[in-house]
């Protein structure tokens, strides 16, 4: 896998999912890319590095940034040519949730699951999440071209984007809260008429995808978790029995066909169309040499709300119940979700790994009037639980003190 190396990787998000769930979005997102007309090969537009945690399996993953820049460039001149290409995505994005909600609710409402049907469960259920795929990455890069509709013409302009962010988050319907946001008198009539309607597709966007992270959560850490405490069982590996492929995962259930342990750490890869695994000390050393990681000093990202703020960080992972958070630490994460509300509210400010104008965080900051950097790409790997920073959310700087 030494070719994987010549690719301009950049690390795009973690998340505490295990290797199975990367298979299917990925293959989810290549569907859609090619139902969709994309032309080329974007089988390396992914690579997902994965390993068992004492906070459970976490799932680094980097994206291409070549591959990247092009789906985004031909996102960007679709919705020059129509912009309903904004809102059928956003329809078809809806509908899949609604899809994945209403069957892993069916799950979360079946008692038992007997062995000889659980092999026909599990292909709906790979099915379901595999057509949910687009609903996690494909997303990201639809806003990220509607962006580029506003902010490509603002090249020069080091405020734009924190402006734009400013915009959106004020007009976003919020689940969370109800008051009255603020946002600054600079930021009012910044942007020419021209681009309102742009923005306010990006407010859509943005009010959809916090709603979709609520369903996408409750159905994989909730609704689904008797379904994969069955086949952990079945299959003798516990939760390493997520590390394997679809393929491998329904030989086991069909065919009763146990294997005795899997390898970590994981990289799920892709490779002509297909997605692949590999397992153990090759991955390590791969991932070592693919991984961005910094020695200190500055920690660079973008600004979503404004202010300065020093403290004593606290590592915290999405899903993950009773985590150790104290009053006035820096909350750093690899990105905010719902379900951590109750620490964001005690944070002194918030740093993510994550996060773009559309982000959860970046519209919960902004209602709590809390400094907050997103898109850091690396502050969970450069930062410990214990650091003194400064977060300089003025400037989109992270310092250690």
């Amino acid at each position: 896998m030494e070719d994987l190396l010549k690719y301009n990787w950049e690390k795009y998000v973690g998340r505490r999912q295990p290797p199975l769930r990367g298979e299917l979005a990925f293959r989810g997102t290549l569907d859609w890319l090619i139902n969709n007309g994309f032309e080329g090969d974007y089988s390396k537009l992914y690579i997902y590095f994965s390993n068992i945690t004492e906070k459970g399996i976490i799932s680094d993953h980097y994206i291409n940034n070549d591959l990247r820049n092009n789906i985004v460039a031909e996102i960007k001149k679709r919705i020059l040519v129509d912009i309903s290409f904004l809102d059928n995505c956003l329809k078809d994005f809806k509908e899949k949730t609604e899809v994945i909600k209403k069957f892993s609710l069916k799950l979360f409402n079946t008692d038992s699951f007997a062995e000889n049907d659980l092999q026909l469960v599990f292909e709906d259920f790979c099915r379901v999440w595999t057509d949910f795929g687009p609903n996690l990455y494909i997303l990201l890069l639809i806003v990220e071209g509607c962006e580029k509709m506003i902010l490509d013409d603002f090249n020069n302009d080091p405020n734009a984007k924190s402006k734009l962010m400013e915009q959106v988050s004020f007009n976003v319907e919020s689940e969370f809260f109800g008051k009255t946001k603020n946002m600054s008198d600079s930021s009012i009539s910044y942007f020419p008429d021209k681009y309102n309607l742009y923005i306010n597709k990006l407010i859509e966007w943005a009010e959809f995808r916090d709603r979709r992270k609520v369903v996408y959560d409750d159905s994989w850490y909730k609704y689904s978790d008797n379904f994969f405490k069955k086949i952990e069982s079945v299959s003798g590996l516990g939760e390493k029995v997520f590390f394997l492929s679809k393929g491998e995962i329904e030989n086991i259930l069909l065919n009763k066909k146990i294997v005795d342990d899997v390898a970590l750490p994981s990289l799920v890869y892709g490779e002509s169309g297909e997605v692949c695994f590999l397992y153990g000390d090759e991955v390590s050393m791969l991932k070592d040499k693919i991984m961005k990681k910094t020695s200190g000093g500055e920690i660079r990202g973008v600004v979503a709300c404004k202010g300065i703020a020093c403290g004593r960080v606290r590592l915290v992972e999405p899903h993950v119940l009773n985590q150790q958070f104290e009053e006035g630490e820096i909350l750093v994460t690899r990105m905010t979700t719902p379900d951590l509300m109750s620490i964001i509210k005690k944070a002194l400010a918030i740093v993510t790994n994550e996060g773009g104008v559309t982000c959860h965080a970046a519209i919960i900051s902004r209602e709590l009037n809390k400094p907050c950097i997103i898109g850091t790409k690396i502050a969970t790997d450069a930062l410990k639980d214990g650091d003194i920073v400064e977060v300089d959310a003025n400037n989109g700087i992270i310092r250690k003190l």
